[in-house]
Order: structure tokens, then sequence, then C-alpha cells
């Protein structure tokens, strides 16, 4: 989470709609998937699990102008040091 973060409750909540997206995506669910996440990063923006779950929801439903929003809202809380994760080509082209 990040620093200066939601309260416990809504901590709480956060972590229902991540967990429901991840089981999601993991049945193959994209767009509920996608609402899940949406929902979790409404509740914590700079979430860096969210937003990359975000922009991989969007990514899977076409939905490239979403997904890079996610990455690069992703990318500006990431230390420039560190590796960020690999987005694909289309979704590049969007972000930049």
């Amino acid at each position: 989470m990040s620093i200066t973060g939601p309260s416990a409750e809504r901590r709480a909540l956060w972590a229902r709609h991540f967990r429901a997206g991840r089981e999601s995506q993991d049945r193959g669910d994209r767009a509920s998937a996608l609402s899940a996440f949406r929902n979790a990063t409404a509740i914590d923006p700079r979430h860096a699990g969210g937003l990359y779950r975000l922009g991989q929801a969007a990514f899977a439903l076409g939905r490239m102008s979403e997904a890079a929003t996610a990455q690069r809202a992703l990318d500006a809380d990431v230390p420039p040091l560190l590796a960020r994760s690999p987005m694909p080509d289309p979704v590049l082209h969007v972000a930049w």
C-alpha cells in the first residue's frame, strides 16, 4: 500500500476487490477482473500491485488506452533504478 494509504477498513475492502480480480483472471473472466481491479484502484490509486493488475486486465480486453494509463501511473510511482515490468509493444506505443 502507499504510505499515505487508506484506513484499515478501506484496505480490507481493497483486498477483497483485488482478490476478486485475481480470481476472475484465474477463471478467464476478463471483464470481471477489470471491474474488480478498477474498484481496488479507486480505493488506493498508488498501489503498485493494483495498477499492474489493472493494466493487465485492460490489455487483455484490448483497452490499450486504459492499460497505458495504468502503466504510466505505475512507472511514475516506481523509483527509476528499479526494473519495470515489461509491457507489450502496443501498450508502450500508446503510452509514449
